[in-house]
C-alpha cells in the first residue's frame, strides 16, 4: 500500500475549507475534515475505486474522490512511490485550475 501524501498547496486549501465551514456552524470544520480523512483511507486502500479525470493527459493517473457530504473533492494522482492529493477542489468553482501541480 503506497503512502498518501499532501501537496502544500493542498494542505492550504483544506484549511481555508474548514475555517470557512467553521464560520458558517461551530462544528462543521470538524465534521468536513473528519470525512477528508475518511476519504483519504478510501483513497490509500483503494486509489483505482476511483474515476480517473478525462480532461487532464490520458498519460498522468490522475483521479477524484468525492466527499459526500461536502462539494469538494480530493484530486489525487498516483505515482510510482506514492500517492499525493494535488488539490481539494470544490466542485462547482475554477475547474481545473490545479493542473499545474501535477508537474510539482
Amino acid at each position: 500500500m503506497k503512502s498518501v501524501r499532501l501537496a502544500p498547496e493542498t494542505v492550504a486549501e483544506l484549511s481555508e475549507a474548514a475555517a470557512w465551514y467553521e464560520s458558517q456552524r461551530p462544528g462543521l470544520a470538524e465534521d468536513f475534515l473528519n470525512e477528508f480523512e475518511a476519504v483519504l483511507r478510501l483513497i490509500e486502500t483503494r486509489p483505482a475505486s476511483f474515476p480517473r479525470l478525462l480532461d487532464a493527459a490520458p498519460d498522468l493517473n490522475i483521479r477524484r474522490a468525492p466527499l459526500s457530504r461536502f462539494p469538494y473533492s480530493a484530486v489525487f494522482i498516483e505515482l510510482p512511490a506514492e500517492i499525493r492529493i494535488v488539490a481539494v477542489a470544490h466542485l462547482k468553482r475554477r475547474p481545473g485550475y490545479w493542473l499545474n501541480r501535477v508537474g510539482k
